[in-house]
């Protein structure tokens, strides 16, 4: 953020959302639900760019910080973390069992830091509201 506002080039924010993780909680168990947010994790820091910022936001709720990468871009990457995790199986899960809902904005110059996540996280209700297991781009900053 510093970066991008010393005039440095931009970056884009997605988050990230388990659909369903309750239900994996509930059926497997929470053991097997902490092992399908570590291979989550670990297939979507496989996916971005070295540099690129993976981070658990709050309970099955993760957020990659994509420096320099416009919203076209950023939507095209989350769409393929999309792919990767519905391809991912994660013992007793088979692939196909974890999908995810994401939402993703680019920053605007001047915009507070809670601001593009909070436009972040409502394109991923959006995505829920739209079926789920999807990418929904935010409107852009007014």
């Amino acid at each position: 953020m510093e970066r991008a506002a010393a005039g440095h080039h931009g970056f884009s924010v997605a988050m990230i959302d388990v659909d369903h993780f309750k239900r994996v909680n509930d059926t497997h168990g929470h053991g097997v639900g902490d092992a399908a947010l570590v291979a989550i994790a670990a297939r979507i820091v496989a996916t971005v760019r070295e540099g690129d910022l993976v981070c658990r936001h709050g309970g099955e709720e993760l957020c990659v910080v994509l420096p320099s990468v416009g919203l076209a871009d950023a939507a095209q990457c989350t769409d393929r973390v999309r792919a990767d995790i519905e391809r991912l199986a994660c013992a007793p899960l088979t692939a196909g069992a974890l999908t995810i809902s994401a939402g993703v904005a680019e920053w605007a110059r001047g915009e507070a830091p809670a601001d593009v996540l909070r436009r972040a996280d409502g394109a991923v209700y959006a995505a829920k509201r739209a079926g789920r297991n999807r990418v929904e781009i935010a409107a852009s900053a007014q």
